[in-house]
This record gives C-alpha cells, structure tokens and sequence, in this order.
C-alpha cells in the first residue's frame, strides 16, 4: 500500500528544505573528548551575502526567501516517488485518485513568502503613461485550468509582463501590467482564445474596428500603470476565481462554456452575461440612473457595495451599505446574520444595486443574493465595476454629453418607474459623478480616481484627508489602513494607533478564539466593530 498524498508531500518538503540548506552549508567542525564523545557541533551556512550560524536561522531564511528554488527540489523528490502521489490504496481497498504534485505544484504557491503579503509602495521612476494596467475577468466553465494557466504564463512571460493570473474550473481572474505596446500586443492574442469566445472582443471577419477597440476597453478595463505595480507575475490555479465561501453553490446562468479548454458549445448558443432571472448586469450610465432613483427611494432600494472595508473606506457610492468585512468569502454570512437589517420583514420588496472593483464579485454575489435572500424584488449589477463607471465618467466629461442609459444598457430594466428614469435621461447633460472617494486598486498604486476626486479617508495619525494607504506593523497583520505619505516618512512606530488594539485569530480547526498580536480575525463585524 503506498502512502497518502499527504504524507509523501511533507516528506517532500522535508527532503527539499534539508538538500536547500545543506547546499549552503560552509563550515563544520567537531569538538571531542578524549573518549571520542561529541561535545558541541559547530556548523554554519552562507546566503544572500550573510552567515547563518545556526540551523533555525537558516531554515527560515530558507523558508522565506528561495521558495522557487524549493519548489523545484520538492518537485524533484516528489518525481521519484510518482506511484505514491498519483493515488492512494485506502485500507478498505477502494482507490483514491489524487492529482499529481507534478500538475499543481507550478500554479499552487505563495504570491509572496509566508508572513509578508504584496507590496503596496511603487519603488521605480517609470512615468505612469510607460505602461497599462489590465484587470478583467470572464466566468466560463474550463475543464483544463493547468493548460490554460501555462499559456498565460508563456504569454506573459514572452512579453515581460507581471501580474496576478487565477484560473479555475468556474474561469478566469486577472490583472497584469507591462510596456503599453506589449500589452496591446497581450490583448491581441488573448482576444482570439477560446477562453474569451463569445465577450465579443475578438477582431471577426471585419477586423479590429472602432467598435471592437471599444468592447476591448470595457472589457479588459486598461488604465496608466508600469510594470513594477506588481512584484512579479504569480500563477495560480485556484478553486474559485474569487473565493466566495459557499461551499456547493453554482450560481444559476453565470458560466458559459469555454470550447477549447472546456467540454462543448452550449446548444442554446452564446450565452450572454447576466440572462439569470432577476439578476441584471448594467451599463454605467443605466446604473447611474438606477442609482439616481435609489437615492430618491431609499425604502425600496439598497445600494449595496461588495468589497471589503479597507477598500470601501477609500471610496464609495452615496447611502451604500459598507459590510466590514476583511474577505470577500465572508459576504454570505454576513448578509445572512445581518438579513434582518437588510431586509426588514413586512416591507416592500427591494431592488439590491451591486457593485465592486471591477466585475467580479458582485456578478458571483448578485447572483446568490438572487437565489438565497428573502425581500429582494430584483438584484443589478455595475458591468465593469467602479473602475468602468470612473471611465464612463471621464469619457462624457470629455465628450460633454451623455449617452442615453436605456441604449447603452446590457439588459432593459424591469421596474416601469425605473426604465422611465433610465429612458429620460437627457442625452445633452454633462453626467456627474455619483462615487466618492477613490477606487481601491489590488497593485502598488494603491487606488484611482477622477482628477478632481476628494479623499473622503482620513490619516490615522494626525487625522489629514489622504488616498494614502499603509500596512498595520504588528508582525502578520498586514491590514491596509489610511495613513497620509508625511506620517509614513516619520516611520511612527505606536502599532496601537497604527491598528486596533485587539486583533483575533480563529483557528481553522475548531473556530476557538485565541488573542494573537498582529492576527486579526476576518469577519471582523462579529467582533462587534464598525468599518
């Protein structure tokens, strides 16, 4: 009988780390007695231009700083041992399938080393116009999410791009930044992948055309960026592409089928986006006019923003219910424990408005909102998120008009009071922005926003209006908060000012609680706190 999967990869991870530090080893000398007993052992290692003279030290400067390179060993070990990892004879004889580490290991490791998280400071000097910054998503079903990740590595890879690239059996996430004629060159090629059939992006019989060009910017949602907004590129395939913690739950006519790394064409044809029953998907400028009419109607509508508290505290839009949460997965439960609030009983059914970064989460949340919670008369979404709202903006500021909403929507309203309000809207008039703030961006920019955009956040030290962002200083904590660039050049170093006092750690194994300097426990409105 061979070993379970897991124990063949800890000993993997063993062999790897002991061959790793071995291989720096450069001193060793023994101490004995006349009895030819050992007395003390002195050993040390040499790396990145420093001396280790002790084996933690090490081992977790090992540990932290050379992962590819133990990747790479466990790997190898892993490799002689491929009978083991393939599969599992349980002991009531029954074979448990297991994927190889040879299919997962290159896209399941860390962004960054264990206890540090992605940087959020931009170090280089490279003008913002050298480059363009990418963030688009597509829910699909894909049976090969390993080939499909390689491709995007060789591609991005071939043109010296970085990035966050997550693909899954549900689609893809994705947001990379490089030189402004590589990524052209990037959105060229994955415009004609399988991947992206149907969005309506590739060049078809007639090229690229006006037309197309337009598509392509609603959809992969460029903005000025380097490439030093990421650290690298990381690939991963990942279970969702936007962990949602429902366990079990397939939102109803959000995946299509991607015929190349998936199974087959629909028979129905394309399926466009947002044909789920009650759940819409909104142009900008028909989402600004629903949400013009929300705010004049606040007891049959609820304005609901998706994100997390740390981006929702740099911008938002007006009346919008903020949850504080740290993590996208903690929506649900949140919405569930607080339905009451949301949702009062004995009150008129609502229309939810839905909105995140760019797309992704509140297409997946509207869609369970839908499915799952009592009291909603319909549920809508911004297409393309804030950051295509922000645009829409800018756009019409350029141009001084507005196009009309009912045209430019993706889906007609359902409500006759509210498609009136979206028909009538005047195609002459300026549109002005509804979104405060500033929209938080996941690379070191940190955040954008239109140019005459006010900071609605303030500076935790000296209580400064600022976008500016840091991170918490208790070791593991890595909580953005706001914190203005004058605060963070004096390098203050009160954590209690720079966090809150208490940060809760629940164990994964049995939810206990457990005080922990730097460890803040996701659902932080369960603790009673407030974004």
């Amino acid at each position: 009988m061979t070993l379970p999967e897991g124990k063949v990869r800890r000993a993997a991870k063993r062999k790897a780390l002991s061959a790793c530090v071995a291989a720096r080893q450069v001193d060793k000398f023994e101490e004995r007695t006349p009895n030819n007993d050992t007395v003390s052992d002195h050993r040390s290692w040499e790396c990145c231009g420093a001396v280790f003279p002790s084996a933690a030290e090490i081992n977790r400067h090992v540990q932290a700083h050379h992962q590819d390179e133990l990747e790479k060993l466990e790997l190898g070990f892993l490799r002689e041992d491929e009978g083991a990892v393939s599969g599992w004879n349980g002991e009531d004889g029954s074979r448990k399938h297991a994927k190889t580490k040879d299919q997962r290991l290159p896209y399941t490791s860390r962004r960054a080393p264990k206890g540090q998280s992605d940087s959020i400071t931009l170090r280089c000097t490279c003008p913002p116009s050298s480059g363009l910054v990418l963030l688009f998503y597509r829910y699909t079903h894909i049976r090969s999410p390993t080939r499909l990740a390689e491709e995007f590595e060789h591609l991005c890879g071939a043109l010296d791009m970085t990035g966050k690239i997550r693909v899954s059996a549900e689609g893809i996430n994705i947001t990379v930044a490089g030189k402004t004629n590589d990524v052209e060159r990037f959105i060229g090629t994955v415009s004609e992948w399988d991947v992206l059939a149907r969005c309506g992006v590739d060049k078809g019989e007639d090229g690229e055309t006006e037309e197309v060009e337009s598509r392509r910017r609603m959809f992969f949602k460029p903005s000025e960026g380097c490439e030093h907004v990421f650290d690298g590129l990381s690939v991963k395939v990942v279970d969702e592409v936007c962990p949602f913690g429902v366990k079990g739950w397939s939102p109803k006519g959000l995946i299509v089928e991607d015929t190349k790394h998936g199974a087959h064409e629909d028979a129905d044809g394309p399926t466009p986006p947002a044909t789920s029953s009650g759940a819409e998907s909104l142009r900008p400028s028909a989402f600004h006019s629903l949400l013009q009419h929300a705010l004049a109607n606040p007891e049959t509508h609820l304005i609901l923003d998706t994100r997390n508290h740390y981006e929702t505290a740099l911008g938002h839009f007006p009346t919008a219910h903020l949850p504080p949460i740290r993590k996208f997965s903690s929506l649900p439960e949140y919405i569930t424990t607080n339905s009451e609030t949301l949702f009062p009983r004995g009150r008129e059914k609502q229309t939810v408005l839905t909105y995140c970064t760019g797309g992704v989460r509140c297409e997946k949340a509207a869609r369970w909102i839908w499915e799952n919670v009592e009291g909603v008369d319909k549920v809508v979404m911004l297409e393309g998120g804030i950051h295509n709202y922000l645009e829409w903006i800018k756009e019409a500021e350029r141009s001084g008009t507005q196009t009309n909403a009912s045209a430019d929507s993706s889906l007609p309203l359902n409500s006759k009071d509210e498609s009136k309000t979206a028909s009538t809207v005047s195609t002459d008039s300026k549109p002005t922005s509804l979104f405060l703030g500033h929209n938080y961006v996941f690379d070191a920019r940190q955040s954008l926003g239109l140019d005459a955009a006010t900071p609605i956040t303030h500076c935790k030290y000296c209580d400064t209006a600022t976008a500016s962002l840091g991170k918490c200083v208790r070791p593991g904590c890595h909580l953005l908060v706001t914190v203005c660039e004058h605060c963070q050049q004096k390098r203050l170093p009160a954590a209690s000012e720079f966090s809150q006092d208490s940060c809760t750690e629940v164990t994964a194994a049995d939810g206990e609680k457990s005080q922990r300097p730097g460890v803040r426990k996701y659902n932080m409105w369960t603790l009673g706190q407030q974004a």
